[in-house]
C-alpha cells in the first residue's frame, strides 16, 4: 500500500512538472511570437520611404550610401501604413495635390540682387570743412577732446584711413574728396544699419527727387564707421555726376544702390515659412511626398531668399505651403 501510495505521488509530480515546463515554452514561443510580430518584415511590414543622414537630415537619398556632408552611413527611414511616419511629413494624392494648387521650385545656386535704399539731402562742405579745423585744433592744443572731434568727422562720412591722412597732413579732406566749389555737386544719404554690410565705397548709385521721375548718378565716396546716435543709421557721402541747379538743399531725395551678392543656395520668396519661432520650407519629394525642413535665413531678395539647410538637388513647394502646414499641424 505504501509502494502505491508512494508511485502515484511520484506520478503526480512528474505531471506536474511537465505541466509546468509545457506552460513556459509556450508562453516563451508566445512573447517570441510577439516580438517578431512587431519587428519590420513580419506581421505589419515597413517599406523604407529613403535614406537619411542622422546628422544632416536634409540628405534624402533611394539608396545605402554615406552621407556628402560628413561621410557618414545613410539611415534607412521607414513608412508606416496610409503615409509618412514623420510628424512633419505628409502624403497626399494627385486629385488632392490638384485642388490644393501645389507648385514647387528647384533649389538653385545664383547670386541675388539687393536695391538699398536710403533718405538723402543735398549738402555742403561746410560743416566738414568746420569739423575738420576743429579735429586739428584739438589735436594741437586739446588732446583730451581729440576723440570727440574724430567721432565727429565720422558721422560725417570720414573714415579710420582718411582721418589719419588729415592727422598727417592738415590739408582739408572735404577738398580733396569733394572738389568742386558747387555745394549741390554731393549728397548726404542715411542708410539703416542692416545694410552696413552691402555698402561699399566707389558702388554706383542714384539720386532721386521725391515724386518727380527723373534720377541722377552718383557714387559712394565715404561711409561713417559708426552708427549716427541719433537716427540709429549710417551716414554716407555721394557725389553727384552731373550736379543740378534744380537739386536744392531742402529737398526731400531718395537715394538707391544695387547690391549683388556672390552665388547662394536660394529659393523663390514664396517658399518660405515663418511661424514666428523658426523659418522653414516643404521639400517635395515625389509621388505625393512633402516634408517640413527647418533652413536658415541668409539674406533676402526682391524676389528670391538665400538659405543654408537645402541642397541644389532638391525641390521645394513655391505654392500651397501653407496649406501643407496646416495638414502637417492637424497630423501631429
Amino acid at each position: 500500500m505504501k509502494k502505491i501510495i508512494h508511485s502515484t505521488l511520484i506520478l503526480s509530480l512528474v505531471s506536474l512538472i511537465s505541466f509546468s515546463i509545457s506552460s513556459c515554452s509556450k508562453k516563451e514561443k508566445t512573447e517570441e511570437n510577439s516580438i517578431q510580430n512587431d519587428k519590420p518584415g513580419h506581421e505589419h511590414p515597413q517599406k523604407i520611404e529613403y535614406y537619411t543622414c542622422s546628422m544632416h537630415p536634409q540628405i534624402h537619398r533611394d539608396k545605402p550610401g554615406t552621407c556628402p556632408i560628413c561621410g557618414m552611413s545613410l539611415v534607412p527611414v521607414y513608412q508606416e501604413e496610409g503615409g509618412m511616419n514623420h510628424t512633419h511629413s505628409i502624403q497626399l494624392n494627385e486629385d488632392k495635390i490638384q485642388k490644393t494648387g501645389i507648385k514647387v521650385a528647384p533649389v538653385e545656386k545664383k547670386k541675388i540682387s539687393l536695391l538699398l535704399k536710403a533718405a538723402g539731402r543735398i549738402s555742403s562742405n561746410a560743416d566738414l570743412y568746420l569739423a575738420e579745423q576743429e579735429f586739428l585744433i584739438a589735436q594741437r592744443t586739446n588732446p583730451s577732446l581729440a576723440q570727440a572731434t574724430r567721432n565727429k568727422l565720422m558721422l560725417l562720412g570720414l573714415n579710420d584711413q582718411q582721418i589719419q591722412e588729415l592727422a598727417q597732413n592738415p590739408k582739408s579732406v572735404a577738398a580733396s574728396l569733394f572738389p568742386h566749389s558747387n555745394a549741390q555737386s554731393w549728397v548726404e544719404a542715411f542708410f539703416p544699419q542692416s545694410d552696413a554690410t552691402y555698402l561699399k565705397e566707389g558702388a554706383a548709385a542714384q539720386v532721386i527727387e521725391n515724386g518727380k521721375p527723373r534720377a541722377y548718378a552718383a557714387k559712394l565716396i565715404s561711409i561713417s564707421p559708426i552708427l549716427d546716435p541719433n537716427t540709429k543709421t549710417i551716414v554716407t557721402r555721394l557725389l553727384l555726376e552731373d550736379a543740378s541747379p534744380m537739386l536744392k538743399g531742402n529737398q526731400a531725395l531718395q537715394v538707391q544702390i544695387n547690391y549683388e551678392s556672390q552665388e547662394m543656395t536660394v529659393i523663390p520668396n514664396s517658399a518660405l515659412v515663418n511661424n514666428g519661432e523658426e523659418s522653414f520650407v516643404f521639400l517635395a519629394l515625389g509621388e505625393g511626398r512633402f516634408e517640413k525642413q527647418q533652413v536658415q535665413v541668409k539674406l533676402r531678395g526682391e524676389k528670391e531668399v538665400a538659405v543654408d539647410g537645402l541642397e541644389t538637388s532638391q525641390k521645394v513647394v513655391s505654392e500651397g505651403n501653407f496649406l501643407l502646414d496646416s495638414e502637417v499641424n492637424l497630423k501631429s
